[in-house]
């Protein structure tokens, strides 16, 4: 059902329909729904078995997206609701969710988190099973990436997004020291305000030796720092 500008009257429909009961996956991606749909959506009882859901690109806000994310989905593996725009107060509702303890892949990107809402996430225990996260786009800089970097609850991941954030030296240096990231394969740091201090912490860490794609295009550190990398990396950084 992506892109299919699904109103409230329809995505009520689909929410009381008891062919949901069995229902596995659903992707209502990209349907351009605000506030009255995901409360719509938010009212279903049939969508206990689901294990991943797509809300994606839509307009819900920190309200409706709270109220989505508070559904019974005791078995829910794979959630994606970026482009939200459920800002700090949608952050603390996913924070505060512990029916989601199943979740491994969670994609939250352009949703305008700030440090609180990283805060909570990074201190929410039902989402200890994260593999998967996408925090990319948000205003996520130093206080947030030590945050991150400092979470015992993140120690699963095994793919972190932090692109088109504000990851600067010091927000790079907190995530190449963390003692938890250490199952890291994949990380984006990519179109941040990294420079040398944080490209060689990077290049030095010992937390990220499992990594097998670093990218961190768009950053500003030299040509000194780039060969840092590619010493450590080789070809599996990108910059």
């Amino acid at each position: 059902m992506e892109e299919n500008r699904v109103a409230a009257e329809g995505i009520s429909a689909v929410a009381e329909s008891a062919l949901l009961i069995n229902l596995v996956q659903l992707n209502l991606r990209s349907n351009y729904f605000g506030p009255d749909e995901g409360n719509a959506l938010a009212k279903s009882t049939n969508l206990a078995k689901l294990e991943a859901l797509n809300l994606g690109n839509n307009d819900m806000g920190a309200e409706a997206g709270g109220a989505v994310l508070r559904i019974q989905m005791p078995l829910l593996k794979t959630l994606s609701i970026d482009g939200n725009v459920l800002q700090d107060d949608g952050a603390l509702a996913l924070a505060e969710a512990s029916q989601l303890q199943k979740l491994e892949s969670l994609q939250v990107n352009w949703n305008q988190f700030t440090a609180r809402g990283i805060k909570a996430i990074a201190a929410a225990k039902h989402l200890s099973h994260l593999r998967e996260l996408d925090l990319s786009a948000n205003p996520i800089g130093a206080v947030e990436a030590i945050a991150l970097a400092k979470s015992r609850i993140l120690a699963n991941l095994s793919e972190l997004v932090l692109s088109r954030c504000e990851i600067d030296d010091e927000g790079a240096v907190a995530i190449a020291g963390s003692q938890y990231l250490h199952h890291l394969q994949t990380l984006y740091l990519s179109y941040g305000t990294i420079g040398n201090t944080g490209a060689v912490a990077l290049a030095h860490s010992k937390t990220l030796n499992k990594l097998v794609t670093l990218c961190l295009t768009g950053n500003g550190f030299d040509n000194s720092a780039r060969k840092a990398l590619r010493e450590s990396y080789g070809k599996r950084v990108q910059i």
